[in-house]
C-alpha cells in the first residue's frame, strides 16, 4: 500500500469540516437546555428535557437506523449520479413518509404516553412532547442531507450548509429572556422547522431534483394524519378518558391502534403513491420471511 498525499489531503479536508459540524452540533444543542434552565429554573428544565429525551429516544430508532443506511447505500454509487439521484429519492420518499405518520401519532397521543411512561407527576411535560415531537421533521432533513454530501464527498457544501442552518437558530435564544417557556419552545421548533426547507433547498440545488419533489407526500398524507390525529384525541377525550380514568397505559394502546386504524382507513381510500409503494415493499418482505421459514 503506497501513501498517497492527494488522497490524505483529500479525506483531511472533508473529516476537519465534519470535526468542525459535530464539535458545533454539541454546543448549539445542549445550549438550550442551558438557557432553560438560567432564565426558568430547575424545575420547568426537568419537564423541557424530559420531552426532549423522548423524541431523542425516537430520533435514535428511526433517524439513528437510516443514517448508517443511507450513507452505505449512497456512497456506494456515488460514482453513478443518476443511480445516486434515483436511491435517494427513493429512500427519502419511503422515509419521510413514515415519518409524517410516526411524529403525528405521538403528538396525537402525548398524554397517555406521558403519563404512562413517567406518571401523573409529568403532566406538565406533555404540551411540550404534543410541539417538540415535530422536531424530528428538521432532524431527519439535516440528517439525510448530510449523509447525501458526505456520500458524495462534498464537504465544502455541507458545512456551508450546517452553518447556515445553525445561524439562524441563534435567533431564538433572545426570546427565552422576554417571553415564557411554552413561548420559547414553539418558537424553538417553529424556527427549526424553516430548518427543513435550506435543507432542500442545498439538496435541490446539488442533485437538480424539482424542489416540489420533496413535498409531494404532504399533498395527501399530511391531511389525513391531522384526520387521525383529531379521531385520536376526540376518542380519547370522549370515550376512553371517561370509563378509565388514571388507566393510562390502556389508553396510550386503545388510542394509538384506534388512530392508526383510522390513519389506514383513509390512506386506503385515497392511495397516496408513496403509501403502495412502502405497502408493496413491506408485503414482499413479509412473503419472503414466510417462504425462508417454510
Amino acid at each position: 500500500m503506497v501513501f498517497s498525499k492527494e488522497s490524505f489531503l483529500k479525506l483531511w479536508t472533508l473529516g476537519s469540516k465534519v470535526l468542525i459540524t459535530n464539535l458545533i452540533t454539541n454546543f448549539i444543542g445542549n445550549i438550550d437546555s442551558f438557557i432553560i434552565g438560567k432564565v426558568y429554573g430547575i424545575n420547568p428544565l426537568g419537564l423541557y428535557s424530559r420531552a426532549k429525551g423522548l423524541v431523542n429516544v425516537v430520533n435514535s430508532i428511526f433517524i439513528g437506523s437510516l443514517n448508517s443506511l443511507s450513507f452505505s447505500l449512497l456512497s456506494k454509487n456515488n460514482d453513478n449520479f443518476d443511480e445516486f439521484v434515483r436511491l435517494h429519492k427513493k429512500i427519502f420518499s419511503y422515509s419521510f413518509f413514515l415519518l409524517i405518520i410516526i411524529t403525528i401519532l405521538i403528538s396525537a397521543n402525548s398524554e397517555a404516553i406521558i403519563i404512562s411512561l413517567y406518571s401523573e407527576k409529568w403532566r406538565e411535560s406533555i404540551v411540550f412532547l404534543e410541539i417538540m415531537i415535530f422536531l424530528l421533521f428538521p432532524i431527519f432533513t439535516n440528517a439525510f442531507s448530510s449523509q447525501t454530501l458526505l456520500a458524495l464527498g462534498d464537504g465544502s457544501y455541507y458545512l456551508k450548509l450546517f452553518l447556515v442552518k445553525k445561524m439562524i437558530l441563534i435567533f431564538v435564544f433572545p426570546v427565552a429572556y422576554i417571553y415564557d417557556l411554552k413561548t420559547f419552545v414553539y418558537s424553538y421548533v417553529l424556527l427549526s422547522l424553516t430548518s427543513c426547507f435550506i435543507d432542500i433547498y442545498f439538496l435541490s440545488k446539488r442533485l437538480k431534483i424539482s424542489y416540489k419533489f420533496y413535498f409531494s407526500d404532504f399533498k395527501m398524507v399530511m391531511p389525513i394524519s391531522v384526520i387521525a390525529f383529531g379521531c385520536s384525541y376526540l376518542t380519547r377525550k370522549i370515550f376512553i378518558e371517561q370509563y378509565m380514568i388514571e388507566q393510562y397505559i390502556i389508553i396510550m394502546f386503545v388510542s394509538l391502534i384506534f388512530s392508526s386504524v383510522v390513519l389506514l382507513i383513509f390512506l386506503e381510500l385515497f392511495k397516496p403513491i408513496n403509501y403502495i409503494k412502502v405497502r408493496a415493499l413491506l408485503i414482499n418482505q413479509i412473503k419472503g420471511l414466510i417462504d425462508k421459514n417454510k
